[in-house]
């Protein structure tokens, strides 16, 4: 029995720390990126910067747009589910 309880304490603690270490590089991976687009975006012209930004930011009111959608949405449900 106590076989067993440390077995599943060291499977679950190992578990733990994959996806810990895991998210960790997923963020440094993004900041990586970040860093390549901000000297991609110093050898751009303004031109290109500003159709860049302003792609960027339909792309944002988008998603924002349709998160805002999805809450109104389950807010009438959650109305509508308690009033009956």
């Amino acid at each position: 029995m106590r076989t067993l309880h440390f077995f599943l304490t060291f499977i679950i603690s190992g578990i733990c720390v994959y996806f810990f270490l895991s998210s960790k590089l997923k963020n440094r991976n993004q900041l990586q990126k970040v860093r390549l687009n901000i000297s991609q975006w110093m050898k751009m012209t303004r031109n290109e910067r500003h159709a860049l930004d302003e792609k960027d930011y339909k792309r944002t009111f988008a998603r924002k747009k349709k998160l805002l959608n999805k809450i109104r949405q389950e807010y009438v449900s959650l109305i509508d589910k308690n009033n009956n």
